[in-house]
């Protein structure tokens, strides 16, 4: 098959574009820029930009499917989320029409976040396309909750979400389910995915403070709201879905 895949540079993607010559597929990545990143294999670059639709129509050209991981949880207007994924609906349907896979989150339709909120109307533009669609939804990468950590314990004293659930999943084992659902060309809403192992995010950080060796003190800092309920309700956990087998523990230790 040959293969788009959006966002091919992001912690998702790049693992996305290094499996998929494995597989034995033909790669493309779509990027604002004329050249990829140093340590990437051998693979096509098709410049477009989904926030404009400029140069989609030609990106999209002569693939048989798509792999849509562009995203950007800092933009408060959801660019990429929602106009994005608009303008690759409108390139894919005026074209041969690709199967269209799109990562989500787990829990995006439960917890108002805004950036949850983006995320769940994509999904709903995707459903409505009239493409042959695909549709994953998995919990919170090691990569993120790496950063989360790093940052909540950078006071004095270390500062989580009093009773959030975290359920941390490998992006590389996401990739691979995500190559999986694309080369089969399943459709609709597939199980959701998620890591070995759910913990309060206390436990996360007990963890990784003793990981870095240290003593820092952990304040558990209540957060009101039907955005901190849905957390602490683990509804951005896998309860009856799939998971993967790579573990937090594991990550933090090759991050070192």
């Amino acid at each position: 098959m040959h293969i788009l895949v959006t966002g091919g540079t992001g912690t998702l993607g790049r693992h996305i574009v290094h499996q998929l010559p494995a597989a034995g597929h033909e790669v493309s990545v779509l990027t604002r820029r004329t050249t990829l990143p140093a340590g990437f294999p051998a693979c096509r670059v098709r410049t477009a930009d989904l926030a404009t639709g400029q140069g989609l129509a030609a990106a999209v050209t002569g693939v048989d499917a798509v792999i849509h991981c562009a995203s950007n949880p800092t933009q408060l207007r959801a660019t990429v989320d929602l106009r994005g994924t608009r303008n690759l609906i409108a390139a894919t349907q005026a074209g041969s029409s690709p199967h269209l896979t799109y990562i989500s989150i787990v829990g995006c339709d439960q917890i108002p976040l805004p950036y949850y909120k983006a995320k769940q109307q994509a999904e709903q533009l995707i459903a409505d396309s009239g493409l042959s669609w695909s549709i994953l939804r998995a919990t919170q990468f090691h990569d993120l909750l790496l950063r989360a950590l790093n940052a909540g314990s950078k006071p004095p004293v270390a500062i989580v979400p009093k009773g959030f659930a975290f359920q941390p999943v490998n992006s590389g084992e996401v990739a691979s389910r995500l190559i999986s659902i694309t080369e089969a060309r399943l459709t609709g809403r597939r199980p959701d995915f998620g890591g070995p192992r759910t913990a309060d995010i206390a436990d996360w950080m007990r963890l990784y403070l003793a990981t870095i060796e240290s003593r820092k003190g952990l304040v558990n800092a209540p957060v009101p709201g039907r955005i901190g309920r849905g957390f602490r309700e683990g509804r951005n956990t896998v309860k009856s879905g799939d998971r993967g087998s790579a573990t937090f523990e594991e990550f933090l230790r090759a991050a070192r």
